[in-house]
């Protein structure tokens, strides 16, 4: 686990007012695709496809999509919670999203 003083590696999401959405969806290319070779390999059965994995890969954290399109303040607001608390991104979606009905009363 890093020091609180210690920035976590964000290589597809620049902390920035926008997301670049280039870096965006080449990231979930990849997952997709690395998704489904891993279910391709993996010897486990269950009840999900390749294309279920790659799906998988494509939609994971869409919510990022979200909150760059439709609250651009929240995120933000959540770029800034994980720069400044050296935090996950995810952790700091909990964050500021556990507070979202106080700021909306």
């Amino acid at each position: 686990m890093p020091s609180p003083r210690t920035p976590l590696p964000l290589t597809h999401i620049t902390l920035t007012r926008h997301l670049d959405h280039d870096q965006f969806w080449k990231h979930r290319l990849t997952a997709g695709i690395t998704t489904r070779v891993i279910k391709r390999y993996c010897a486990a059965a269950d009840p999900f496809s390749e294309d279920d994995a790659h799906v998988a890969g494509l939609l994971h954290d869409i919510g990022v999509l979200v909150l760059d399109q439709h609250l651009p303040a929240l995120y933000v607001e959540v770029n800034a919670v994980a720069r400044r608390e050296c935090i996950s991104r995810a952790d700091a979606e909990r964050l500021v999203l556990a507070q979202l009905p106080q700021l909306i009363l």
